[in-house]
């Protein structure tokens, strides 16, 4: 059994640091800090964001759909010509 003097200096028993020692990186000592929460959206900031939001949200479940409603076309015929 190794002793505690064997164990390299900032050698820590940690899944982290397993995992980043087996890739071939390095382990930090010290988490990286969150970088700082950024300041209340004001009225105009947040119109910009949820108008943005939508856009989007739209965009996505219109692409959603028209792939569900192709696939069901596929499926459909498929099923019909067995």
């Amino acid at each position: 059994m190794a002793s505690a003097a064997a164990v390299p200096v900032g050698f820590h028993y940690e899944t982290k640091y397993v995992v980043l020692s087996y890739l071939g990186l390095s382990a930090q000592e010290k988490p990286q800090e969150h970088p700082p929460p950024p300041p209340p959206p004001t009225q105009g900031n947040l119109c910009i964001f949820l108008s943005f939001y939508i856009k989007e949200y739209i965009k996505v479940t219109t692409e959603l759909l028209f792939s569900l409603a192709l696939n069901l076309i596929v499926i459909y015929n498929w099923l019909y010509y067995i």
